[in-house]
């Protein structure tokens, strides 16, 4: 539903920024639209699930562990270079998770 709810608005911003809505070149992949809309919907489920599960705490740290991730992703499978703060903030943003992870650990 989620997923629905966003289409109105985002068709009507296509159509005021481009004046047009063609739906053809979607209609030439079928399959990778039908793959997208499938992990987005498990990415939401997933997303839901977390915030049951851990609380407003793990839930505010999703932005982060997800930036960390892309991080992660592109060093190891695209061959992408990152200064080294970013590294850093990455290490910090773990680090973060695993004192949160100790400190509900340790409340229960």
């Amino acid at each position: 539903m989620t997923n629905l709810a966003a289409v109105p608005p985002l068709m009507l911003l296509v159509l005021v920024t481009s004046g047009q809505f063609d739906l053809a070149s979607l209609a030439a992949v079928p399959g990778l639209v039908a793959l997208q809309v499938a992990v987005s919907t498990i990415m939401f489920l997933m997303f839901f699930r977390l915030q049951q599960l851990g609380g407003p705490t793990y839930l505010s740290q999703i932005g982060y562990v997800a930036a960390a991730v892309g991080v992660v992703v592109g060093v190891a499978y695209l061959g992408e270079t990152y200064p080294i703060g970013v590294r850093i903030g990455a290490g910090v943003i773990a680090f973060g998770i695993a004192l949160s992870t100790i400190a509900q650990v340790k409340k229960v």
